[in-house]
């Protein structure tokens, strides 16, 4: 299982990764067999980790904590795609973040309320229609019996 990766991190990896964010590096997971994208703690700072990989130990004795991980094959430009997406302050900030996430979320419900509403607008009409073309009014009201019943006595 702990082997090492066959090939390093690319030199112009590196070098965008610490263009990016000169806090982060790049380590290999000899547990799990993945890269780590790790960033430094800034003082005072705690950070989740999990305390039976041997690796995240080492990074939180270290400072670091990871950030990201990454298969094997996958050091390329979607890594920065993938933490820009992920960065809020690069999106805005916290405050705008929320107010997209709760836009979205009113959206939904507007969009399920206006599609419960067609349904029942939907199942009314049909209702009606059903009811109103198979039981024909007689002169003593609404008769229940189907067409070409005798009324009469018999």
């Amino acid at each position: 299982m702990s082997s090492q990766p066959v090939g390093m991190p690319s030199k112009q990896f590196l070098r965008d990764l610490n263009d990016y964010d000169p806090m982060l590096r790049v380590r290999w997971d000899h547990r799990d067999e993945y890269w780590r994208i790790e960033r430094r703690l800034r003082h005072g700072k705690s950070a989740v980790y999990d305390m039976s990989n041997p690796d995240d130990r080492q990074a939180r004795s270290e400072g670091y904590q990871v950030a990201m991980r990454v298969p094997y094959d996958c050091l390329d430009e979607q890594v920065f795609r993938a933490m820009d997406a992920g960065d809020i302050q690069k999106r805005g900030g916290y405050k705008r973040v929320a107010d997209e996430m709760d836009a979205h979320d009113q959206a939904v419900f507007a969009k399920r309320r206006r599609d419960y509403n067609d349904e029942l607008d939907q199942r009314t009409k049909s209702r009606w229609t059903s009811w109103n073309t198979n039981y024909p009014m007689t002169k003593y009201g609404r008769s229940y019996r189907s067409r070409g019943e005798s009324i009469g006595r018999g």
